[in-house]
Order: C-alpha cells, then sequence, then structure tokens
C-alpha cells in the first residue's frame, strides 16, 4: 500500500509500484505535497504503470490481460 508519509532525504530515490487497480490519481497529491513539504528534492522518481497510459497497447489487448474494466483502470 503506497504511503508519503515519511521524510524524505537528500538523493533519495523513490520507487512506486501500485497494483493496476490502486488509485493513483489520488496517491499522486500526496507524493507531491511530500515533496512540496521538503526541503529537499528526490534523486529520481521511478513508477511502474500498466500498459497502455502511453499508448503502447490496442484497447483489445488491455481487456484480454485486465478483464473488462481495463479501460477505466487505464484512464484512472
Amino acid at each position: 500500500e503506497p504511503s508519503f508519509h515519511f521524510k524524505l532525504q537528500s538523493q533519495d530515490v523513490l520507487c512506486w509500484l501500485p497494483k493496476p487497480d490502486d488509485p493513483v490519481d489520488q496517491d499522486v497529491y500526496d507524493l507531491v505535497d511530500l515533496i512540496d513539504d521538503s526541503n529537499v528534492t528526490p534523486a529520481k522518481i521511478v513508477m511502474l504503470s500498466i500498459a497502455g497510459t502511453a499508448d503502447d497497447a490496442t484497447d483489445e489487448q488491455l481487456q484480454k490481460w485486465y478483464g473488462k474494466s481495463a479501460l477505466d483502470m487505464v484512464l484512472a
């Protein structure tokens, strides 16, 4: 479960691996707040996202992989 409630240290690398059905559209606000409230910035942010967020899969492929709600998950 993502939690961005910690103190950011200098040169931290943040790795975020949400599950396909995680509400990343809401969780990203916590990440932004963490960075905005810190005196340092992370060296890098790495985030896994499901296929389809960069137009790298067709709608049919997404539904085959993730089921009927695939398009809603990509949009979220």
